[in-house]
């Protein structure tokens, strides 16, 4: 538009197609599932000068059930849950406006965000007689907001800090049906969304000696649409120290490096695997007890040492 105002348009049609065939005995053969997703988007960023940035824009995306949905379970020969073709696309609205700054020694952003989802579809596992199977959960609608931030800062010659953080507000704004009834989960906050995150890493390399250093921290995880049951925050924290061989040896590359991983040893459960509607026994909204079940989650893993030797040739 100006030499300082910049403006992008588009608009991409996706359609997808399932198109299988079950070979299982039983009353399901061809499965088909045709959908379609309008995803138009727009965006501006605005130059205050060489280093400086605004920006702003909005977009659309859509994510599609997993396959498995379509397809029958069997448990023992007989059929324990039905697939179905009576799905909907995920379809997603985010807007988004920010600051950068982009320096000889130092680079900042700074990004506000706003999320609206329709049929957020949510990966899970569920167990069919002892076998488990990828599935999506629909969640209904959802709506997050929050802030991104992230500073790298080279202060000297072979040396890099970095610093990053966000704060999510995401809440689920349906009650979710089940059975019959419906579970109170409107205003309850998203499976699997920690309201913060941070992390802190740093870079050192002055051409013999070299190394880095990570520290994360994830806040605490929902594993339920109730919020009857979670995992806490935890924070890991990677190390690594090396020596650049070249010279020493011959003129080709060699560097010899130490990792060390998950320094701190936390013993802790780093995320949610299976999604639980209700750990505990919940009263719906039409008065029904619904019966809680409970969530699955990854063991986080434990302290580890890695030597590696790697040579350029």
């Amino acid at each position: 538009m100006t030499p300082r105002l910049t403006v992008d348009v588009g608009f991409k049609g996706v359609d997808v197609l399932h198109n299988g065939r079950n070979y299982l005995p039983g009353p399901q053969s061809k499965v088909r599932f045709d959908s379609f997703a309008a995803l138009p988007r727009a965006a501006v960023r605005y130059q205050l000068d060489d280093r400086q940035q605004l920006f702003a824009n909005v977009t659309t995306n859509f994510r599609a059930p997993d396959e498995y949905t379509l397809y029958n379970v069997y448990d023992g020969g007989a059929v324990s849950s039905t697939g179905t073709t009576d799905l909907k696309n995920e379809y997603s609205v985010s807007e988004e406006l920010g600051y950068r700054y982009i320096g000889p020694n130092l680079s900042a952003s700074l990004t506000g965000f706003h999320y609206h989802f329709r049929n957020r579809q949510l990966a899970t596992v569920i167990d069919q007689g002892g076998a488990l199977i990828n599935s999506t959960i629909n969640a209904g609608s959802q709506t997050s907001y929050g802030v991104d931030g992230e500073i790298d800062w080279r202060p000297a010659r072979g040396m890099s800090l970095y610093v990053s953080g966000e704060y999510l507000h995401a809440r689920i704004d349906d009650d979710l049906p089940v059975g019959d009834d419906y579970l109170p989960t409107k205003g309850k906050h998203a499976v699997s969304a920690p309201t913060w995150q941070f992390g802190v890493g740093g870079t050192y390399d002055d051409g013999r000696l070299f190394g880095s250093t990570a520290l994360k921290y994830v806040g605490r995880q929902y594993a339920t649409f109730t919020n009857d049951e979670s995992i806490k925050g935890y924070a890991t924290l990677d190390l690594s120290i090396g020596v650049h061989l070249a010279g020493l040896i011959d003129a080709q590359r060699t560097d010899l490096r130490l990792n060390a991983i998950n320094v701190t040893n936390p013993h802790v459960l780093s995320g949610v695997e299976a999604i639980s509607t209700n750990a505990q026994d919940t009263t719906g909204r039409n008065g029904t007890v619904i019966a809680g079940s409970a969530p699955a989650y990854y063991i986080g893993s434990g302290r580890a040492f890695m030597v590696t030797l790697s040579r350029a040739f």
